[in-house]
């Protein structure tokens, strides 16, 4: 069974691979699902750490994957696995790489606060990165050396990369697909993440862009 990818809006995710379900920021979620094994958080802010949503996804063993200053807040409601930038780390059948995320020339993601994305391997070797909110940040060269399978990158503009800025960030990291995210909710728009895919109309990159 390959990896299912599921947007659900805003920078907020649900994987499934086999048995296990991942979400990614979970943010307005619908329902009650309780399907979590594993949530993952990049940072603090309240659209991505929103305790209102992990609260509708957990279960009596899910864990938790986030960055250090996230780790209180959830620890009463499964196991935190807390992660700095390049920490990499095999839990159960998921290898998982701490990214740095930050903004280089706004102050809404400081690189002091050691926010995150993530890069989930998979047992049958795919490999999804969640950039997390984050600029076209000088360590993204490294990562297109790793063959990612999928990219989501943020163009809403404001807080994080704009769309001419994701596209020139997928063009250097150069996964097999790109997600365009952060649009549609609090900032940003479709019409970002179309310019997206027409920035890379012509690179080998294919752009997805998930309905809600």
């Amino acid at each position: 069974m390959s990896l299912n990818v599921k947007w659900l809006g805003h920078a907020s995710f649900k994987l499934t691979f086999e048995s296990i379900v991942i979400y990614i920021d979970p943010f307005q979620i619908l329902g009650q699902p309780h399907d979590a094994d594993y949530i993952f958080v990049t940072h603090t802010h309240y659209d991505h750490l929103s305790l209102e949503d992990i609260k509708k996804l957990i279960k009596s063993d899910t864990k938790f994957i986030l960055s250090k200053d996230g780790e209180s807040q959830v620890e009463s409601l499964g196991s935190p696995f807390s992660f700095r930038p390049y920490d990499s780390q095999k839990i159960d059948n998921l290898i998982i790489t701490a990214i740095p995320a930050y903004n280089l020339n706004k102050p809404f993601h400081p690189k002091e606060n050691n926010w995150l994305g993530y890069i989930i391997g998979f047992q049958d070797g795919a490999k999804f990165f969640h950039s997390g909110d984050s600029d076209n940040i000088p360590e993204y060269k490294e990562l297109g050396k790793m063959r990612i399978t999928f990219a989501a990158l943020p163009c809403g503009g404001t807080y994080t990369m704009n769309a001419k800025e994701a596209a020139q960030a997928a063009e250097v990291i150069s996964p097999k697909q790109l997600i365009p995210m952060h649009w549609g909710r609090i900032v940003g728009s479709q019409k970002d993440a179309l310019e997206v895919k027409k920035y890379l109309e012509n690179s080998n990159i294919e752009v997805l862009i998930l309905g809600q």
